[in-house]
């Protein structure tokens, strides 16, 4: 088992992060409004992100990670930048990797496409082993410190959007 995903494990079971993930279905002809809703009360600092992804790209598979963090490596704790690490054990760390220098406090994805429909694969796992098999007009919402991977897409194309909001400002 990866050391990432043990971290995750371990952060599930700290701040009962399974107790805040929201799954919801959505209006197609609502979608924009939910968004529009989100982003635009300016009571965040948010970055929106549409995606499809399919067995032609690149990026065919997310290992374990959370959003906006690297798992890196060093031989000793770090000098410069300290406030872009979060140290997992003795020489491994999360380095966040975003103009925000901080990873979110939640995600929020909406599907936009049916699971062995449009697209083989592309199944999202949470550290614990929580499935979900991604349906047009599904949403989830979790805690932005949450581990997870997606599975390699083997057929089609999966379509996504992703608001990662990083602050809630008072």
């Amino acid at each position: 088992m990866s050391k990432l995903k043990n971290f995750g494990i371990e952060m599930i079971n700290k701040y009962e992060l399974k107790n805040k993930r929201i799954i919801f279905n959505f209006e197609t002809s609502n979608y924009i409004d939910i968004c529009e809703k989100i982003i635009n009360k300016k009571i965040i600092k948010y970055k929106m992100i549409n995606r499809v992804f399919n067995n032609n790209t690149n990026l065919k598979e997310l290992k374990y990670h959370i959003d906006d963090c690297q798992l890196v490596t060093l031989k000793q704790t770090p000098i410069f930048n300290q406030n872009k690490y979060i140290k997992i054990t003795s020489n491994k760390y999360l380095f966040i990797n975003n103009e925000m220098n901080q990873i979110p406090l939640f995600t929020v994805i909406f599907y936009l496409s049916d699971y062995n429909i449009d697209f083989s694969g592309g199944i999202f796992i949470f550290a614990d082993g929580t499935k979900i098999y991604p349906q047009k007009n599904l949403g989830i919402l979790f805690d932005g410190r949450e581990v997870h991977m997606v599975t390699p897409i083997t057929h089609g194309s999966r379509k996504s959007t992703i608001i990662k909001i990083y602050e809630i400002i008072k």
